[in-house]
């Protein structure tokens, strides 16, 4: 009897060891795969890093290389351009001299007013 006994706690022993070992082999492998995923997580990071660092320091060198100089326009004088003939030739001239008075005076007075 005590080897029937015997050989039943030998099984048991036997599966709750290989169970035990089954455990350690699969924990190793997640080990193993968190490790690996952690060092492609790790490199893409230093990658991304090193490219927003050389974006950024060529968008430094852009700006620099791209300053605009802000000038003022003092004066802008515009000649009228009809293209529809929708007045009479009498009214461009009136309208060409009126233009050009007040782009001299700088006022909406005409020349012998200004000059009073």
């Amino acid at each position: 009897m005590y080897k029937v006994y015997a050989i039943i706690a030998a099984v048991a022993i036997s599966f709750f060891s290989g169970f035990a070992v089954s455990n350690w082999h699969h924990d190793s492998v997640e080990l193993a795969a968190t490790n690996a995923a952690k060092q492609v997580a790790d490199k893409f990071q230093g990658d991304q890093k090193a490219i927003a660092t050389n974006v950024a320091e060529s968008l430094d060198k852009w700006k620099e290389s791209n300053v605009q100089n802000n000038e003022t326009i003092i004066r802008e004088k515009l000649q009228p351009i009809f293209y529809a003939k929708c007045v009479t030739d009498d009214y461009v001239g009136m309208f060409n001299k009126q233009t050009n008075t007040f782009s001299t005076s700088g006022s909406g007075k005409s020349d012998s007013k200004a000059r009073n």
